[in-house]
C-alpha cells in the first residue's frame, strides 16, 4: 500500500504542476491576447488535470479504507494475544 500512496502522490504532484502551466497559460492570455486556441489548449488540459485529481482522491479513499481495515485487523490480533 506504501508503493500505491507514493504513486498516488506522484500523481498529485504531476497535476499541480500542471494546473500551475495552465494557469500561466491563462494569466498570460488576459495580459498579453494569446490565440483563443492557446486559450482551448489549456481549458482543455485542465480538464485532464481535474480528472487525474478526482481519480487520486478516489484511490486515496481505497487505500485509507484498506489501512482502516488493517489497523483494525491488527487491534483485534493484539487484544487476543494480550488474552493468552
Amino acid at each position: 500500500m506504501l508503493n500505491r500512496n507514493e504513486i498516488i502522490k506522484e500523481t498529485v504532484k504531476q497535476a499541480a504542476s500542471e494546473l500551475t502551466s495552465v494557469n500561466e497559460v491563462l494569466k498570460q492570455g488576459k495580459k498579453f491576447n494569446i490565440p483563443v486556441q492557446t486559450t482551448q489548449g489549456a481549458i482543455t488540459q485542465n480538464v485532464g488535470v481535474e480528472h487525474k485529481v478526482t481519480k487520486a482522491a478516489d484511490d486515496l479513499k481505497q487505500v485509507n479504507a484498506k489501512l482502516t481495515k488493517e489497523v483494525a485487523n491488527r487491534a483485534s490480533f493484539e487484544s487476543e494475544l494480550a488474552y493468552t
